[in-house]
């Protein structure tokens, strides 16, 4: 699944391109992405999986239930473990960039 994850993520790369935006907004708009990258392959295979799964492959919670063999409730538990867990990380980056830039 390992395997999955990764590919999922490079193949939908196209989602986050912008073509409205400027060089260096589209500059700021890759490293974000290659930052979400970085942070998502150092999940645990249980999180990126289900992570994939919802959002790169669009499964529903059921499908990803029946894929993996475990329940819904599951699946929503780990979905909601991983998005926290992303957005403290993403937070943290934001914290330490901003103080870097106020110097």
């Amino acid at each position: 699944m390992k395997r999955l994850v990764e590919n999922s993520y490079e193949e939908a790369e196209y989602l986050f391109e912008d073509p409205d935006l400027n060089p260096a907004e589209l500059l700021e708009q890759k490293e974000d992405h290659e930052l979400f990258r970085q942070r998502v392959a150092k999940l645990r295979p249980l999180y990126g999986e289900v992570l994939a799964l919802k959002y790169s492959f669009e499964f529903s919670d059921k499908e990803i239930a029946d894929l993996l063999g475990i329940t819904r409730d599951t699946v929503r538990t780990r979905l909601r473990r991983v998005r926290n867990q992303l957005r403290v990380e993403f937070d943290e980056e934001v914290t330490i960039n901003e103080a870097f830039q106020d110097e």
